[in-house]
């Protein structure tokens, strides 16, 4: 682990909320499993986040401009590609849309996020 990511993993922990960069992809429940890595359920909890959970623990509340109404969502997944990110020190997340047409038309974008734990 990078001393950047530990650091960044110090501040999580010590501070109310901390903005950070990540990139940030979306990704349709129901084009899975329907189920989440901590067992949510997507079609009843269509907002959500998958994220690395050495980085971004399950639970940990993130608030990302344009999702979600501007209100808090929680990390309850996790995916192959934020892992592989966070191994090489990137803050990567996945937002859960309710539809596959929503999770492609938001992308992929480089942006600020806020996080809180």
């Amino acid at each position: 682990m990078s001393i950047k990511l530990v650091a960044l993993l110090v501040l999580c922990a010590t501070a109310p909320a901390v903005e950070l960069q990540a990139i940030v992809t979306g990704y349709c429940g129901s084009d899975f499993s329907g189920i989440t890595s901590t067992d949510v359920d997507t079609d009843d909890h269509p907002t959500g986040i998958a994220a690395a959970p050495t980085i971004l623990p399950y639970g940990t509340l993130i608030k990302v401009t344009g999702y979600n109404n501007g209100n808090w969502a929680k990390v309850d997944d996790t995916g192959g590609a934020m892992r592989k990110d966070a191994k090489r020190g990137i803050v990567h997340i996945d937002l859960r849309f309710k539809t596959h047409a929503e999770a492609v038309q938001w992308g992929r974008r480089h942006m600020t996020i806020t996080v809180k734990d």
